[in-house]
């Protein structure tokens, strides 16, 4: 009696696995995929063989193994046939075009009946049917489930047919929310990234806008420090700081807007009033990056986290720190004692909403991060919905490595805690990438096959006030119609790579008049007066002094900075508070 196994071959081969579970169910189909070059096999071929030879072997039409299969086997015009296979026997698969070029060679095909079902590592149900290439260790086996949501797996066939790469599913919805790590509304200072991220401070001389590095530390005359457009940098004047240490104030800040080599850059003023230092300077000692971050005694994190531990400090890693390409930002992670810190997502509130649990009960769940520490039995993964699942620990070689780990999620929940564990001693670091990734289903692999969430509404854990507009008496000393440097006007709390602000304009004048006030938008031209995306108008009709407000969504040039336009009566008059409450990303 043959137990057989479906395979649908495009240049592609299909695999549909059929299970029953006890009598005449009907069967369930799970599609798997083997690609060879990347195109369809129009009317090709499938020879079949005994493994390991050229003694042709025999494939059936359907399940019943009843009617053979020519051989070989002829492909329609989308490169697709039905081969069914004989229980726990080996063949030989060998691909052709058309015109009889062979394109590829696979052996060690087995047909495989196997149960139990948690053999394969997964939890629930029975297989009947399993494809496997190869033998012992080096076998690759796929499976499908009725009881489980199995995405589509490929077989990449190498060119000359002597291997095959197993690749995993794609477009897997990521749950988790805030995942990149951008916003930081909580943070509690500007840190400098000195060599804890991989950074030093340079001296240099500076000439407008212009910046170039004289030298680095104290031997070391010029030499790059690999800043990249978009870094910011904070400087002091003849003057030094710890890296734990904060800057002065925002207004320290400059974003390098162009790299023209290693040891010369262009600023941006940053924010609007500030003045550069003085053209000529030199000896300006100690130029960092500057990032924002949490070392504060609270439980913050990044909007959307928590560090339930706060001698765990955190930072948000520049760009030209260490990184891994998929993310615009890391989070840098400092232990502070010689045990057990974690790094969780949700906040403490959402943890242990019964109806957020909800969602997640009964499901099985995989988490998965790239992640990198220099310390051994430090950093791993897990689920906790009252009893904790953990990955294996990065091996702590100094490279960046993929965790994950595979929980099914208790009915009888009583917290929602998705944990990185920072279990090594105080003082030892790693760098978390940004997005993470979290599924329903039991497998996401290293390739992060994860689709994010553009476009995300962040509403900030903190209202983050520009620091020069903050409603100081008399700071608006001069009319702006100008971009604003959003980072640096939010202390780096409010990151590249969003599309608009949810804004509150508070101000007063103390001599209104037809055409005073207040308008954001995109660019000059949607913020001239009256047509700006959130505005206020300070006319004859408002009481001198006295506090008008309006707010919304303004939205922002491709760069992430949004346009000012404002009109005092005079200098010094009016006063502005502009208060950001959130932001969507791109």
């Amino acid at each position: 009696m043959k137990k057989t196994m479906s395979i649908l071959i495009s240049l592609t081969i299909f695999i549909l696995s059929t299970m029953s579970f006890g009598a005449e169910l009907a069967p369930t189909y799970v599609k798997f995929q083997a690609i060879v070059n990347g195109g369809v096999v129009s009317g090709g071929t499938v020879d079949t063989f005994e493994t390991g030879t050229s003694t042709r072997k025999a494939t059936f039409t359907d399940q019943g193994g009843l009617t053979e299969n020519e051989n070989p086997v002829p492909l329609d015009t989308n490169g697709q046939a039905s081969i069914w296979l004989t229980a726990a026997e080996q063949y030989r698969f060998v691909v052709s075009d058309s015109d009889g070029v062979v394109l590829a060679t696979v052996d060690e095909i087995i047909g495989t009946p196997r149960t139990p079902f948690d053999t394969l590592t997964m939890t629930t149900g029975f297989v009947t049917n399993v494809l496997q290439i190869g033998t012992g260790q080096s076998a690759v086996s796929l499976f499908g489930s009725g009881a489980s949501n199995i995405p589509n797996y490929t077989l990449a066939l190498t060119d000359d047919g002597t291997g095959v790469t197993f690749i995993p599913p794609t477009g897997l919805n990521n749950l988790y929310t805030k995942a990149g790590f951008g916003v930081w509304s909580n943070s509690d200072g500007i840190y400098i990234a000195n060599d804890g991220m991989g950074q030093s401070g340079v001296s240099a001389d500076i000439s407008g806008t212009s910046f170039t590095v004289t030298g680095s530390g104290s031997t070391q005359a010029g030499t790059d420090p690999h800043w990249q457009v978009g870094d910011h940098i904070g400087l002091w004047v003849n003057g030094s700081e710890d890296w734990v240490s904060t800057s002065p104030s925002g207004t320290s800040i400059y974003e390098i807007v162009t790299r023209t080599d290693g040891l010369n850059y262009v600023l941006d003023r940053a924010v609007t009033g500030v003045t550069l230092p003085v053209t000529g300077s030199s000896g300006v000692t100690n130029a960092h990056l500057v990032v924002p971050g949490l070392t504060a005694a609270d439980v913050n994190g990044p909007d959307g986290w928590t560090r339930p531990q706060n001698t765990l400090d955190l930072w948000r890693a520049p760009f030209s720190g260490v990184s891994k390409e998929g993310s615009l930002y890391s989070v840098y992670i400092k232990k502070g004692v010689n045990s057990e810190e974690r790094f969780n997502w949700p906040v403490l509130d959402i943890q242990q909403d019964a109806f957020f649990r909800r969602q997640l009960e009964g499901q099985t769940l995989t988490v998965g991060a790239y992640v990198i520490t220099w310390a051994a039995n430090n950093i791993r993964l897990g689920i906790n919905d009252g009893s904790t699942d953990v990955s294996s620990y990065h091996t702590g070689g100094g490279s960046w490595e993929w965790l994950e780990v595979t929980s099914n999620f208790s009915l009888n929940s009583t917290t929602a805690l998705f944990t990185v564990f920072n279990d090594a001693e105080s003082g030892d670091t790693a760098y978390i990438r940004g997005y993470p990734c979290l599924i329903f289903g039991s497998f996401i692999g290293e390739d992060n096959n994860c689709t994010n969430q553009l476009g995300e509404v962040v509403r900030f854990e903190a209202d983050v006030i520009a620091i020069n507009y903050d409603f100081g008496a008399g700071d608006v000393l001069v009319d702006v119609d100008a971009q604003l440097n959003i980072e640096v006007e939010s202390e780096l709390k409010i990151p590249k790579g969003i599309s608009e602000i949810y804004t509150t304009l508070k101000a007063i004048d103390s001599a209104p008049a037809d055409n005073i006030g207040v308008w954001m938008g995109p660019d000059t031209t949607y913020t001239a007066q009256d047509i700006g995306d959130v505005g206020l108008f300070l006319n004859t009709n408002v009481v001198a002094d006295k506090p008008s407000t309006n707010n919304g969504w303004v939205r922002t040039d491709p760069g992430g900075d949004p346009w000012l336009f404002l009109n005092g009566s005079g200098a010094a008059t009016l006063d502005l508070e502009i208060r950001m409450q959130g932001v969507r990303t791109r």
